[in-house]
């Protein structure tokens, strides 16, 4: 028999599940949590400079071969 999980989401866009049954409040606090956790790594990105980003190609999804390094980025 499988888990119970309660999910929520915004229509039109992703959402998020946790294992066990939730109230309404709790899934909205965690739903509003995460998006401020993936809107400040959103706001890095919209904010850095295009020097500061690792760029590379390679072949292969899982494991990556071939390397080839496009740009190094800056490093912290």
């Amino acid at each position: 028999m499988s888990e119970r999980m309660t999910s929520i989401c915004l229509p039109g866009f992703s959402g998020l599940a946790e294992y066990g049954r939730h109230s309404t409040a709790e899934m909205i606090e965690e739903i509003r949590c995460y998006a401020k956790r993936e809107k400040e790594k959103m706001d890095a990105i919209l904010v850095a400079k295009d020097e500061d980003f690792h760029v590379r190609t390679y072949i292969g999804v899982h494991v990556h071969q071939n390397i080839e390094v496009l740009q190094e980025g800056k490093t912290k």
